[in-house]
C-alpha cells in the first residue's frame, strides 16, 4: 500500500507511529496522524496554526480523552477508520499523479469522519466544511455527487468514445440501425442483443455510443450518456441484507430522474438470481417495475444458450426487450483490413495484406471454438504484438531497470518509515540515476525501426495455439524413414503416407481403415508416423467401447446423468489438439452406438458433446485398424488370411470410409530382416538365417522358430526385440 505514498507523506505516518509509542497507546488511530501533521510544517499544520490549533493543544486533548498508556507496544497495529483513510487517500491521489500527499491523507480523514482526529477537531470550534473547501482538490466530497454510484459502478461509454478509446466497427449498419430505432420508441424502448461470444456485441454499443459522441444519431438520443453497468461491482460488498437492493434502487432511481442516462448491462442474464439471498428479491425483479413504466432505458447483451436458460423462461422479463439478434459477420476480410493500420500504428509493426489473409484462412481452419471477428481481431493482435518484440534487446534491458527501480524506491520507503534518512538519501540518489537511463530507453524504443511481420511469426502463432502442421516432413523422406522401421509393407506404407498428405492439405477429415493379420506390424506402422510427423497420437482401444453405453466415454455423459458436469471425456481432447490420429484400434469390437458416432465424424466433419458444443475434425486423420481371423498361425506375422472386412465391420461403415489399406503377411524374408534389425551379432544372423532356411507353412516351421528364440534365450536384447515386434 505505501508504495504509492510521497517521502512526505511517509514521513507524517513515520512520526505518527512515534507519536503512538510515545503514547504507549495499543493502536495506531488518526489522532496519531493528525499530531504527526502537526509536528512538520505543511499546508494542513499553518492551516489549523492560523485556527489557533497547533501541536501541544491537540495533543493535550488527546492525551485528555485517551490518557497514556502504561507500557509502549513492539507491535504496531492500525485501526479498521486509519486503515480506509489511506484507502480513500489513495483514490483521491488519482489527480495527483497517484501520489498520496499529506492534503490527500488529510481530506480522507475529514471525508470518513466518525474518528477520535475529527471528533476532537469538532469540539474545538472547526467548520468542517470550510476546512474541506480549503483542502479539497479533487471535486465534491465522497456521496455528494447523485451520480456517484454509477461513477463507482459504472463506465461513461460516451466519454469513452470521444477519448478515441473504441476501435471502428465495420458493416454493422443494419443492427445499429434496429438498436436506435428501438431506443428512441415510446415503449418498449430496451434492446436485447443476442448472439454467440465473439461477434461483436459490445462492439456495436462502443459504436452507438461514439456515435452518439459526434451528433451524428436522432435528436432524441443526443446528448444521451450510455453508462455500463458492471454487476459484479454491484454484488461487490454487500454484505447483510438490503444493501444490495439498495444499490439497484439508486441506480434505477438516478436512470429515472436523469432522462440522459441509458443503461447498458453486458451478460445480462446475470440479473437473474444476482443478490437474491434468502428473504431477498434478485436484480430481475427489481429491474422489472421501472422497465414496465418505461421511466429507464436499459440496453443488454447476452448469448442464444444464456438467453433461453435464464431470460427465455422469465416471460415478464423477456416482454419488456425488443430483441435484435447478432450474427456472425461475413466480412471479416473487411473487418481486418479497416483494423490493419490501428494495429500497426499501435504496435509500431507492418503487415501485408497477403499475411492478412493468411491469419483469416489459418484462423478459420483450426479455431472453431471462437466466433468471428473476435478471433481473427485477437490472431492480428497477437502476431503484431510478437513481431514489435523481435530483436530488441533494449525492451530487455527497460525491463531490468523497471524492476531494479521498483526494488530502489521500495527500500527507499521502508528507510523514510524507519527514519533512516541519510541511507534513503542514497536511494534516492540511485533512484535518479536509473530513471535517467529509462528515459534515454524509452526515447530509443519509441524511435526504433519498424518490424515487419512474417510467415513465420503467423505459422509460429498457430503452432502454439493448435498445434498447426506447418514444416511438412518431405513425402518420400517421410515414406523411406518409416520403412526401414516397418519392413515387408512397402505398398500399405506408401497409400497411406499418401492418405496422410491429402488430410492435411484438404480441409476435410480422412478416413482409414488397416486390415490384415495381428503382428505385421500396422500398430508399429502408426507409431513410427508418429514420431516422425508433428502430429498428435490420440489411441483408444474399441475393445474397450463394445457395450451399449460406453458413448458416454468418447462425448460425456447425458443430462442428469454422474458426471454430466465434466469434461474429462476422451475426444475432448481434439479441442486441444486439432492436428491429431484418432487411432481407433479393434474397430470391429466396437458397440453399434459407437460406430454411429464415428460415422458421423466422417460425414459430417463434426459432433456435439454432451452439452451441445462443437468438436470438429476437419484436420484429424481418423485411423482405424481390424484384425481379421485367420485359418493357420505360423508366428511373427506368417499368416495365410481367409476371411472378408464386411464379416466383421459394419458394412455402412466400410462404405464411407475414404481408404481401405490392407497389410501384408510377413514371409521368411521379412522375419530374417526383422531379426538382423534388433541384433548386432553377426555369427549370430548367419546362424539364424540358417535355421529359418528350413522353416515351413506348417507347426514345424513354428517350432523350429520356438527353438532357435530358446538357443539364445541368453541373448536378452534379441528375444525382447523379436518379441516386442511381434507384440506389434
Amino acid at each position: 500500500m505505501f508504495n504509492k505514498f510521497s517521502d512526505e507523506a511517509l514521513r507524517v505516518i513515520s512520526l505518527a507511529k512515534k507519536e503512538m509509542l510515545e503514547l504507549k497507546h495499543q493502536y495506531l488511530g488518526t489522532e496519531h496522524l493528525l499530531l504527526a501533521m502537526l509536528k512538520v510544517d505543511n499546508k494542513v499544520s499553518k492551516y489549523l496554526n492560523s485556527e489557533g490549533i497547533d501541536y501541544d493543544l491537540f495533543k493535550n486533548k488527546i492525551i485528555d480523552i485517551l490518557g497514556v498508556g502504561k507500557q509502549a507496544e513492539e507491535l504496531i497495529l492500525y485501526t479498521p477508520v486509519i486503515k480506509e483513510i489511506f484507502e480513500r487517500a489513495i483514490e483521491l491521489s488519482e489527480d495527483n499523479n497517484n501520489i498520496v500527499s499529506i492534503d490527500n491523507l488529510f481530506i480522507g480523514l475529514i471525508e470518513i469522519g466518525d474518528s477520535i482526529a475529527f471528533r476532537t477537531l469538532k469540539s474545538l470550534s472547526l467548520d468542517i466544511d470550510t476546512i474541506y473547501d480549503e483542502f479539497s482538490f479533487n471535486g465534491p466530497k465522497k456521496n455528494e455527487n447523485k451520480h456517484s454510484i454509477l461513477d463507482d459502478i459504472g463506465i461513461d461509454l460516451v466519454s469513452k468514445a470521444l477519448n478515441n478509446k473504441f476501435d471502428p466497427v465495420i458493416g454493422r449498419e443494419k443492427e445499429i440501425h434496429d438498436i436506435i430505432s428501438i431506443l428512441t420508441r415510446k415503449n418498449k424502448s430496451n434492446p436485447l442483443l443476442i448472439g454467440d461470444a465473439g461477434v461483436g456485441k459490445s462492439a456495436i454499443i462502443e459504436e452507438i455510443s461514439r456515435l452518439i459522441s459526434i451528433n451524428e444519431v436522432p435528436n432524441k438520443l443526443k446528448n444521451k450518456k450510455i453508462i455500463n453497468v458492471d454487476m459484479s461491482a454491484l454484488v461487490a460488498g454487500t454484505k447483510y441484507r438490503g444493501e444490495f437492493e439498495e444499490k439497484i434502487n439508486k441506480i434505477i432511481k438516478i436512470a429515472e430522474e436523469n432522462d440522459d442516462i441509458i443503461l447498458f448491462i453486458d451478460e445480462i442474464h446475470t440479473i437473474v438470481g444476482a443478490g437474491g439471498a434468502e428473504g431477498a428479491i434478485d436484480a430481475s425483479n427489481i429491474f422489472k417495475p421501472a422497465l414496465a413504466r418505461g421511466n429507464i432505458k436499459l440496453i443488454g447483451a447476452t448469448t442464444i444458450l444464456e438467453y433461453k436458460k435464464f431470460i427465455e423462461k422469465d416471460r415478464a422479463l423477456d416482454r419488456r426487450f425488443k430483441k435484435v439478434f447478432i450474427n456472425e459477420p461475413n466480412n471479416v476480410k473487411d473487418i481486418i483490413y479497416k483494423l490493419k493500420p490501428i494495429y500497426e500504428n499501435y504496435h509500431n509493426v507492418s503487415i501485408s495484406d497477403e499475411l492478412l489473409d493468411l491469419i483469416i484462412t489459418l484462423t478459420d481452419k483450426n479455431i472453431h471454438d471462437y466466433k468471428n471477428p473476435d478471433k481473427t481481431i485477437d490472431i492480428l493482435d497477437e502476431v503484431c504484438a510478437i513481431a514489435a518484440l523481435k530483436g530488441n534487446s533494449n525492451i530487455d534491458r527497460y525491463n531490468i531497470l523497471s524492476n531494479e527501480l521498483n526494488d530502489i524506491m521500495t527500500n527507499k520507503k521502508e528507510m523514510i518509515l524507519n527514519n533512516n534518512f541519510k541511507e534513503a538519501y542514497k536511494l534516492k540518489q540511485k533512484e535518479n540515476i536509473i530513471l535517467d537511463k529509462l528515459n534515454r530507453l524509452e526515447l530509443v524504443i519509441s524511435t526504433k525501426k519498424i518490424n515487419r511481420v512474417t510467415k513465420k511469426d503467423i505459422y509460429n502463432l498457430f503452432e502454439r495455439k493448435s498445434n498447426y502442421i506447418n514444416n511438412i516432413i518431405n513425402k518420400n523422406k517421410l515414406i523411406n524413414m518409416i520403412t526401414k522401421d516397418v519392413l515387408g509393407q512397402e505398398l500399405p506404407i506408401n497409400k497411406f503416407v499418401d492418405a496422410y498428405f491429402e488430410s492435411i492439405n484438404n480441409d476435410k477429415i480422412n478416413s482409414i481403415l488397416l486390415t490384415g493379420p495381428s503382428g505385421v506390424g500396422k500398430s508399429l506402422f502408426i507409431n513410427s508416423l508418429v514420431s516422425y510427423s508433428k502430429m498428435h497420437l490420440i489411441k483408444l482401444d474399441m475393445n474397450e467401447y463394445s457395450d451399449s453405453t460406453s458413448i458416454t466415454k468418447l462425448i460425456g455423459s447425458n443430462p442428469g446423468y454422474i458426471g454430466y458436469d465434466n469434461d474429462n471425456y476422451v475426444l475432448n481432447e481434439i479441442r486441444d489438439y486439432p492436428y491429431s490420429i484418432l487411432l481407433l484400434d479393434n474397430i470391429d469390437k466396437a458397440h453399434m452406438n459407437v460406430i454411429n458416432l464415428i460415422k458421423q465424424i466422417i460425414n459430417n466433419n463434426f459432433i456435439k458433446d454432451n452439452k451441445g458444443n462443437n468438436i470438429y475434425f476437419n484436420n484429424v486423420l481418423l485411423v482405424m485398424t481390424a484384425t481379421i481371423n485367420t485359418r493357420n498361425t505360423l508366428g511373427f506375422g506368417i499368416r495365410k488370411v481367409d476371411s472378408k472386412v464386411d464379416e466383421y465391420i459394419d458394412n455402412s461403415l466400410i462404405s464411407i470410409i475414404d481408404y481401405q489399406i490392407k497389410f501384408n503377411n510377413l514371409d521368411r524374408k521379412n522375419v530374417v530382416d526383422i531379426i538382423k534389425k534388433y541384433s548386432k551379432n553377426e555369427l549370430k544372423h548367419r546362424e539364424i538365417e540358417e535355421m529359418l532356411k528350413k522353416i515351413n507353412y506348417g507347426e514345424k516351421g513354428v517350432k523350429m522358430v520356438e527353438n532357435m528364440i530358446k538357443k539364445y534365450e541368453n541373448d536378452k536384447k534379441i528375444k525382447k526385440n523379436i518379441k516386442n515386434y511381434s507384440k506389434n
